[in-house]
C-alpha cells in the first residue's frame, strides 16, 4: 500500500515538480514543497471523499482530481494539455508547462 498513481500525480502537480525526478535531486525547498503538497492534497481528498462516499466505502470517485486520468484536458493552473506517460498498466499524468523536466532515459 502507498499513495498510488492518482494521488502521486496530484501531489507532484500541486508542488509543481516533474513527476519523474529522483528524490536525491530535490533541494530542501523542493522537499518542503513536496511534503506540504502531500499534506494538502491528501487532506483535501479526505474531505471531499467524506462528503461523497457512503459509509460502505465501495465507491471510487475521482472527478475532483486536477490532472490524474485527464490526459489531453487543459491544466487547471495554466491551460496547457495534460500529458500522460504509460508504463505497463500504470499511467502518470502531469502538465509539461507547470512541471518542467526532462524525460527519464529508459534503463
Amino acid at each position: 500500500a502507498g499513495i498510488g498513481n492518482a494521488y502521486g500525480d496530484e501531489i507532484c502537480w500541486h508542488a509543481q515538480l516533474y513527476p519523474f525526478r529522483r528524490r536525491p535531486t530535490l533541494d530542501p525547498d523542493e522537499l518542503l514543497q513536496l511534503y506540504t503538497s502531500m499534506r494538502t492534497v491528501l487532506t483535501d481528498a479526505i474531505e471531499v471523499l467524506r462528503e461523497r462516499i457512503p459509509d460502505t466505502l465501495d465507491a471510487e470517485v475521482r472527478d475532483f482530481l486536477a490532472v490524474h486520468g485527464k490526459p489531453g484536458q487543459p491544466c487547471p493552473r495554466c491551460g496547457s494539455p495534460i500529458s500522460e506517460v504509460k508504463k505497463e498498466r500504470r499511467a502518470t499524468n502531469f502538465c509539461r508547462t507547470c512541471q518542467p523536466g526532462l524525460m527519464v532515459a529508459r534503463r
